[in-house]
C-alpha cells in the first residue's frame, strides 16, 4: 500500500507538470504550424537521443544505488557530478569530429535547428546527466522535493512558450525554452541534493565509480534503443512523409505522450520496490499487481481520449491539424501497449537485469524496420502511426515472456483483472484524499 500511495502522489506531479508541458508544446505548434512543428520535433528529439547515450546511464544507477543503500550517498552524489562533466567533454568532441554524419542524419531539411545542436548539444549532455540528480532523490525517498523539480520543469517551458509568442521570437525561441526547462531542473535538483545529503559531498572511491558506471552503461545503452524506438517514426518520417505531415505525427504523439503521464511514477516506485524487495516471490508478487491496476486505468482513459480528441486536437491545437485526430487513434493502442512494456523494463532496472532487455529491443527493431516503410508507402503518416503500435505490442509480447523465463513471473497474473484491484485503487484514493482534506 506504501508503495501504492507513494506512486499516487509523485503521478500527481507528473501529470501537473504533463499539463504544463502540453499547453506549452501547444502554444509551440501554433507558433511554428505543421511543417515548422515537425521540423523542431526532429530536433529535439535528435539532441534527446544523443543526450540519453552520452549521459553514460546516470539517472537510473543514481536512483538504483541510491534506493538500495549498498554505498555511500555523500560519495555517489559526486560520482554524479563527475559523469556530467565527463559527458559534456565526450559529446563535445563527439560532434566536433563527426557533424557531417548527423547533418544528414537528422537535420538535412532543418538548417537552423542544425545550428543549434552544434551549439548546444554538450551543454543538453551536460544538463541531461546532471538530471540524474533528481533520480537520486526519488531514490533517497526526498518525494516532495522530486515533485518540485518536476513541477518546475513544465511551468518553466509553458512559460517560455508563452513569451515566444507574445514576442514572435519564433523558432529560436521556442529552442531556447527547450533548454531552459533543462537549466531549471538541474538547478533546482542541484540545491535539493545538497540540502538533504546529509554531510558534505566525499571524492568517490574507484570501486564505486566502476560500479556506477557499470549499473550506467547496461542502462544508457537500453536506454537509448529504447527511446530511438519510441521515436523512429519521426526519424524515419523525414523520409518517408511530408514535413506537413510529420506535424501531424508529432501533435499526436505529443498527445499521447501526455497520456503516458498517468503511468507517471509507477516504474520508477516498481524499480525501487523490486530492488528491496526481500525475495523473489515479492517481487513478483509487486510487479503483477501494479501491472494489473496500470492496465485498468489506461484502457478507460485511451477509450475517453478516443471519443475526445476530434474536439480536443482542434479546440487546443487549432484546425491545421485536425488531420492528427485519426493519426491518435491509431497510436492509442500501442500506447496501452507501452505503457504496461515500460512497467515491465523497470522490474529488470530493479533486478539488475536490464541488459536482458535488449533482446526485447531487438525483437522491436524488426517489427519497425520491415513495418514503417511498408505502412508508410501505403497509409503515409497513418501508416507511420499504426507501424509504431505495431512495434509496441511486439515488445509488449517479448518482453512478458523474458520475465518467464528469467524469473518464472506468470503471464496471466500480470493482465487477467481482479476485483481486488478495483478496490485498491478506491481505498488509496480515498485515503488520500480525506489526507488532503
Amino acid at each position: 500500500m506504501k508503495l501504492v500511495r507513494a506512486t499516487f502522489f509523485l503521478t500527481l506531479a507528473k501529470l501537473a507538470n504533463a499539463l504544463f508541458m502540453f499547453m506549452g508544446r501547444a502554444v509551440a505548434a501554433r507558433v511554428l504550424g505543421p511543417a515548422g512543428m515537425g521540423a523542431f520535433a526532429s530536433a529535439v528529439t535528435a539532441m534527446a537521443v544523443l543526450s540519453r547515450l552520452f549521459s553514460f546511464g546516470l539517472g537510473p544507477a543514481s536512483q538504483y544505488h541510491s534506493a538500495s543503500g549498498n554505498m555511500p550517498r555523500t560519495e555517489l552524489f559526486t560520482a554524479v557530478l563527475l559523469g556530467a562533466t565527463f559527458a559534456a567533454g565526450s559529446s563535445a568532441l563527439l560532434v566536433f569530429y563527426t557533424l557531417d554524419f548527423w547533418r544528414y542524419l537528422f537535420f538535412e531539411h532543418n538548417q537552423i535547428a542544425f545550428a543549434y545542436f552544434k551549439t548546444f548539444f554538450p551543454l543538453l549532455t551536460a544538463l541531461f546527466a546532471a538530471l540524474g540528480l533528481n533520480m537520486f532523490l526519488l531514490g533517497c525517498d526526498h518525494h516532495r522535493e522530486y515533485a518540485m523539480v518536476t513541477l518546475s520543469a513544465g511551468l518553466v517551458f509553458l512559460l517560455g512558450c508563452a513569451l515566444v509568442q507574445h514576442f514572435d521570437w519564433g523558432r529560436d525561441g521556442i529552442l531556447h525554452a527547450q533548454i531552459a526547462v533543462w537549466l531549471s531542473g538541474v538547478s533546482l535538483a542541484l540545491y535539493f541534493c545538497l540540502r538533504g545529503l546529509g554531510g558534505r559531498p566525499q571524492l568517490p572511491q574507484v570501486s564505486l565509480l566502476k560500479r556506477v558506471f557499470s549499473y550506467g552503461a547496461k542502462a544508457a545503452m537500453v536506454g537509448t534503443f529504447t527511446y530511438i524506438l519510441n521515436r523512429v517514426a519521426l526519424f524515419a518520417g523525414n523520409h518517408l512523409v511530408s514535413s506537413e505531415e510529420l506535424g501531424f505525427y508529432a501533435v499526436a504523439a505529443l498527445i499521447a505522450e501526455s497520456l503516458t503521464q498517468l503511468y507517471g511514477m509507477a516504474g520508477s516506485m516498481l524499480m525501487i520496490r523490486i530492488s528491496r524487495a526481500s525475495s523473489l516471490e515479492d517481487g513478483v508478487r509487486v510487479v503483477s499487481l501494479v501491472s494489473r491496476v496500470t492496465l485498468l486505468l489506461f484502457l478507460g482513459t485511451s477509450l475517453l481520449l478516443a471519443v475526445a480528441a476530434p474536439i480536443l486536437v482542434p479546440l487546443v491545437f487549432g484546425e491545421s491539424f485536425r488531420k492528427s485526430v485519426w493519426v491518435l487513434i491509431y497510436l492509442l493502442p500501442g500506447l496501452v501497449a507501452q505503457t504496461q512494456q515500460r512497467l515491465l523494463l523497470n522490474y529488470l532496472y530493479g533486478r539488475n537485469l536490464q541488459h536482458w532487455a535488449l533482446l526485447v529491443y531487438a525483437v522491436k527493431a524488426i517489427v519497425l524496420a520491415a513495418s514503417l516503410p511498408l505502412f508508410a508507402s501505403r497509409w503515409g503518416v497513418a501508416g507511420l502511426a499504426l507501424a509504431v503500435t505495431t512495434g509496441h505490442l511486439s515488445a509488449l509480447v517479448a518482453n512478458a515472456w523474458l520475465l518467464r523465463a528469467l524469473d518464472g513471473v506468470p503471464i496471466q497474473g500480470l493482465w487477467r483483472l481482479r476485483a481486488p484491484d478495483l478496490t485498491i485503487i478506491r481505498t488509496t484514493a480515498t485515503k488520500i484524499w480525506r489526507e488532503k482534506k
